[in-house]
């Protein structure tokens, strides 16, 4: 083969490449869009909108909470749970905000000797501080006038 023949080969072999880089480039960008619509697809039927009132955090509030955090444990101050306003003072609740809520960041602690709560018995469950997580984002409604009592401990001998 000639010089130009040769070199005629040469440039249709790269040109041969460069059009499979664009192929292989444009199939990978076609890949990723159709799993990123996969993923969000599958996403959002998993992310149903649960329900999160006053009435469903309520008892987990006094079962869990109320046991210390009353205004003050033993002439120790600590914040207030037992109204929606002592728990967004304290900066517990910020409604609508559950990334700044205080409440949040403390029962999500794990493994951390004595920053989780409640710090007596198991902490709370992933469905219990889900729950809590969604009240918040949803406004944190809380009835007027309603003040939280603290769960009876029943004693079996």
């Amino acid at each position: 083969m000639n010089e130009v023949g040769w070199e005629l080969d040469v440039h249709r072999f790269v040109g041969d490449i460069s059009y499979m880089r664009s192929i292989s480039i444009a199939l990978g960008i076609a890949l990723v869009f159709v799993v990123g619509v996969m993923i969000g697809c599958t996403s959002f039927d998993q992310q149903e909108t649960t329900e999160a009132g006053f009435a469903e955090v309520k008892p987990i509030l006094e079962e869990r909470c109320l046991g210390c955090h009353q205004g003050s444990v033993l002439g120790t101050p600590v914040p207030d749970f037992r109204t929606r306003d002592g728990m967004i003072r304290a900066g517990y609740v910020v409604p609508g905000e559950p990334d700044q809520s205080k409440l949040l960041e403390k029962v999500y602690l794990r493994g951390e000797e004595g920053s989780q709560m409640p710090p007596i018995g198991h902490g709370l469950s992933e469905d219990e501080m889900n729950l809590l997580g969604e009240w918040i984002l949803q406004g944190a409604d809380w009835p007027a006038g309603e003040k939280l009592q603290p769960a009876v401990m029943s004693r079996e001998f």
